[in-house]
């Protein structure tokens, strides 16, 4: 018996919004509450310990309670929407900074990846659900001396929100923008340079490639222009001709010479202003757009071994200064994707490519692709 059996009691009792999730969830919170009870009174063992108070609590009810007098827990956060404070803070509907009683569930120690320094973040739980807290320096020295350990409550009053940071191994191909990620850079490649319409396939090339693209593009262009100019200037000359004849003629031909020559210096300016459109024609603008691959890992680590490293197709790498990142350096690097249609138009996105699925054994690691968005930031650590 377990949360796989709750959940199907609890649907069969029309608790239609209790997900595998949210069972898992409360769960986890019940057996605290009743292992605690057990422990400050022992003879409860053997009424509150069982799978029938459990599914009960689950409910919000005594056993001993009625159907029709019950107050259950499902209904109480979904039918009378009587969340818990850690539920409120989530969806923005409390302030973090109100005072609350918190339970310490878990006490999770990290190593900061360049300092090699240990740092601890708790999980803290209303009863209910569930959050991460970082830590102060002051915090952290009473969690080192075993003053804040797990069971203990805390009273919390003027917490601050912190923005969630994703590792590599949460993120899923089709999960959108990444907001924010606290990475390790491994290797900063040299520039690369791709067509910039995405219809056209074609492999990327260095800067002494584009370097030679460019040079012949301008040669085509200059000679364009030269030879546009020359017909104009044959023109000019026609034009210049034209008026001279106009005064040295009889009276029998000097309206026709002057109709002739208004004509021919309308058709010029004419001519000058279709230049610049038949260049755009003959040797349009080049469509080439800059990037620069980074290879990073997380900078954090969690409870579990990291399988996943990450490579970033970081672009318009040109606009940023060549220095602005450094192998070895950390960073908190906000907006990227996986999608890189989006990363055309505008933070840090997942791309298609790349092994997206777990390692075929736990000494390798996956390695997914990312792309820049427009609006991607980097803040060194």
């Amino acid at each position: 018996m377990g949360t796989q059996e709750a959940l199907r009691e609890l649907q069969q009792e029309h608790c239609t919004f209790a997900t595998a999730q949210w069972v898992d969830n409360h769960w986890t919170q019940i057996l605290w509450k009743l292992a605690g009870q057990v422990q400050a009174k022992p003879d409860l063992f053997l009424s509150k310990w069982s799978w029938l108070e459990i599914t009960s609590q689950l409910r919000y009810r005594s056993v001993y309670e009625s159907r029709s007098e019950l107050t259950v827990r499902y209904e109480r956060e979904f039918g009378a929407a009587q969340r818990p404070i850690l539920r409120r803070i989530q969806e923005h509907d409390s302030s973090p900074s109100l005072p609350m009683i918190l339970l310490v569930s878990a006490v999770h120690n990290t190593s900061d990846g360049e300092k090699e320094l240990p740092k601890a973040y708790l999980e803290l739980s209303d009863g209910w659900y569930r959050i991460r807290a970082q830590l102060d320096d002051c915090l952290s020295r009473a969690v080192a001396k075993g003053k804040i350990a797990v069971g203990r409550k805390m009273a919390v009053t003027g917490a601050k929100p912190q923005p969630f940071i994703a590792s590599l191994s949460s993120l899923s191909i089709d999960g959108g923008i990444v907001s924010l990620m606290d990475v390790v850079i491994d290797n900063v490649f040299p520039l690369m340079f791709t067509n910039g319409d995405r219809t056209v396939r074609e492999s990327p090339w260095n800067e002494d490639e584009e370097q030679i693209r460019q040079d012949r593009w301008k040669a085509e262009r200059t000679r364009l222009e030269d030879k546009m100019r020359r017909d104009l200037g044959r023109l000019e000359d026609l034009a210049g001709l034209l008026a001279q004849y106009a005064e040295e003629s009889d009276q029998v031909y000097i309206h026709l010479a002057r109709h002739a020559s208004e004509r021919l210096s309308q058709e010029m300016q004419n001519v000058q202003s279709e230049i610049g459109a038949e260049l755009q024609v003959l040797c349009p603008p080049r469509n080439v757009r800059d990037l620069r691959m980074v290879r990073f890992h997380d900078a954090q680590e969690g409870r579990k071994e990291a399988f996943r490293l990450g490579s970033l197709n970081l672009w318009d790498a040109r606009a940023m200064d060549s220095a602005a990142l450094q192998e070895g350096r950390r960073y908190l690097v906000s907006n990227i994707t996986s999608d890189v249609s989006l990363s055309q138009v505008s933070n840090l996105v997942p791309g298609r490519t790349g092994d997206w699925g777990r390692p075929r054994s736990i000494h390798d690691k996956a390695t997914i692709l990312l792309h820049t968005r427009r609006d991607t930031r980097w803040q060194p650590l």
